[in-house]
């Protein structure tokens, strides 16, 4: 009996869905396995599919891709090669002999793990979000909670010694007071630290630390552990505070330069701001470029450039504040990047009429 045109429908509909690549849920990836761009290799996941590890479009440049570990939704967690973007052609490899590999179209290796010859074999994604090289008996040789790039999740310690980064910014915590840092530090220029709150004398009268860890409790509550303390520090309430559902909670250093706890559902692939370190954006350094001018426009900050006439009091010798500051909407001019101190005949290299070109340059008044 010959089957039928429907038959034949359903049988190549069967054949095309075993094609197409599917998550790996909560498997080992062996040495050898490799994630491609492009759909044509399966995902990494993690055994309940609440996280998994794939490419996606960088969100700079979308002809490239970013390796990533990803919420149920698309919100990011972690990046290989601390976002590093590869061309079609590029692929993420557990190679032969242990090494986590970014490696773009070229076969020019990125970024590694540094893990060849350690005695890695396997790798795996675990329901909390963390991708783990384990060795033979199941020992972990390298994970990406000890790499973080720019979020920390629930069940993740951020100890002091590690960085979070996004673009010039950084954020730390200060391994003897337990400060929460936070540093724009642009390639050849000075650093600039523009926050650093000390939450820990509140609680413990300034008492020098060992080892301060960041953690994102599950109940939303940022806090401060540390071996030298009796409990942890409070460091904020998130604004949902003690709501329980499927979520994911999360502080993350964002690109404009603060740090801020995040709530995001299942699935939702949106993450709703709970809280921020630094209460007035404008404080954030360098938040409005090269010479801009950040005010804020009702509630929400926003960046603009000296008038014409705010440029020529800075080449006739004014300050910083004087020339900007009735530029800002709303009142109060911050925010400068990089900062002049002080009149402009005070910088001895750094004449008037430069400063009239620069300021003018660098915020679109002349071509």
């Amino acid at each position: 009996m010959r089957p039928s045109r429907g038959d034949l429908g359903v049988l190549c509909r069967g054949f095309l869905l075993l094609l197409l690549p599917f998550p790996s849920h909560g498997k080992d990836m062996p040495l050898g396995s490799t994630l491609t761009p492009g759909g044509n290799s399966a995902a990494w996941a993690s055994p309940n599919s609440t996280f998994s590890l794939a490419f996606a479009p960088s969100p700079t440049s979308p002809s490239l891709f970013v390796a990533s570990v990803t919420y149920a939704g698309g919100i990011s967690i972690w990046s290989a090669g601390a976002g590093a973007p590869v061309d079609s052609g590029g692929s993420l490899l557990l190679s032969s002999t242990g090494d986590l590999q970014l490696v773009n179209g070229s076969g020019v290796v990125l970024w590694s793990s540094g893990t060849a010859g350690r005695g890695v074999s396997a790798a795996a994604l675990q329901e909390s979000g963390i991708l783990v090289l384990k060795n033979s008996t199941g020992g972990a040789v390298w994970q990406s909670f000890d790499h973080p790039t720019d979020t920390v999740v629930m069940s993740q310690n951020f100890a002091s010694g590690m960085n979070l980064t996004s673009g010039s910014y950084v954020f730390t915590v200060d391994r003897a007071t337990g400060n929460l840092t936070l540093r724009w530090a642009n390639a050849g220029s000075a650093t600039v630290t523009y926050f650093n709150k000390d939450y820990n004398s509140t609680f413990t009268a300034n008492r020098t630390l060992s080892s301060p860890t960041l953690t994102m409790q599950t109940n939303d509550i940022v806090s401060l552990t540390d071996g030298t303390l009796n409990a942890p520090v409070v460091v904020a309430y998130s604004s949902n505070y003690g709501e329980s559902g499927d979520m994911l909670r999360f502080v993350r250093l964002d690109s404009d330069g603060n740090f801020r706890a995040y709530s995001a559902g299942r699935g939702s692939g949106t993450a709703t701001e709970q809280w921020s370190a630094v209460a007035d954006q404008c404080e954030v350094f360098g938040y409005c470029g090269n010479m801009g001018v950040c005010g804020y426009n009702g509630t929400s900050p926003v960046c603009g450039c000296p008038s014409h006439q705010q440029t020529e009091q800075r080449q006739q010798g004014a300050t910083v504040s004087d020339a900007v500051a009735e530029e800002a909407p709303g009142g109060g001019a911050r925010g400068l990047d990089p900062p002049i101190p002080g009149p402009v005949e005070d910088r001895g290299s750094f004449e008037k009429r430069n400063v009239f070109f620069h300021l003018k340059k660098n915020c679109g008044m002349i071509n």
